[in-house]
């Protein structure tokens, strides 16, 4: 699964970490899907249930790129092309810069409220027992607790952090984040059903190993 985000930071690669990159994603071709990093939105989605595709599939991504490849085959390498072209590349910079400050808005404002009253946390971010039709929410609810109560400056960074953790962590098997994100997945967010194997990006090339040899049925 690859977001947005994902792709457009593998686009501002240079020199030889792009050519690996490109080959990488070569080799994937068609065997991907788009992910929604949006927590907000894959919980709505979530909640509506009768719906054809994942909660966590981006038809929107996918929709915007499609008239670009005039009925050629969705490779992640025609994407990389596609995202390459400045036209396409602002667009899609402009919305995840957009959604990096929405989701740092709202959790610092969250965490506000928090502060002045604790007994929020038990009403609007419940521990729920695990849902397989809800995983973003066991997720994020989770996640958002834990915000709250780490004493960290919450930065933008964190916001893309956030996002990158999210919806990954509740859909994916192997998922990559940094220390910090990585060991609040690991350590503090508890067991629950399928939840993926995390990684360090430090341990990127154990990842890479792995996802190389992860069964595809």
């Amino acid at each position: 699964m690859f977001s947005m985000a994902n792709l457009l930071e593998i686009s501002e690669f240079k020199g030889r970490s792009l050519k690996t990159a490109r080959s990488f994603l070569d080799e994937i071709a068609e065997n991907w899907v788009t992910l929604d990093v949006n927590p907000r939105r894959v919980m709505e989605k979530e909640r509506q249930r009768q719906r054809e595709s994942a909660p966590c599939f981006n038809e929107d991504f996918l929709r915007g790129l499609y008239p670009h490849i005039h009925g050629g085959p969705l490779s992640l390498g025609k994407i990389m092309e596609l995202i390459q072209e400045e036209g396409v590349a602002n667009t899609i910079r402009e919305s995840c810069d957009q959604l990096k400050i929405d989701i740092k808005d709202d959790v610092c404002s969250e965490r506000g409220r928090w502060n002045k009253n604790p007994k929020i946390i038990e009403k609007e971010y419940p521990i729920y027992s695990f849902d397989s039709a809800y995983p973003a929410h066991h997720v994020y609810n989770r996640l958002m607790r834990l915000i709250f109560k780490e004493n960290f400056k919450f930065t933008e960074k964190d916001a893309v952090d956030l996002l990158h953790t999210t919806v990954p962590l509740a859909y994916s098997d192997l998922l990559i984040l940094d220390r910090h994100w990585a060991d609040l997945a690991q350590q503090k967010l508890g067991d629950f059903p399928n939840k993926p194997r995390v990684y360090r990006v430090s341990r990127i090339e154990a990842f890479l190993e792995d996802f190389e040899n992860f069964p595809t049925n």
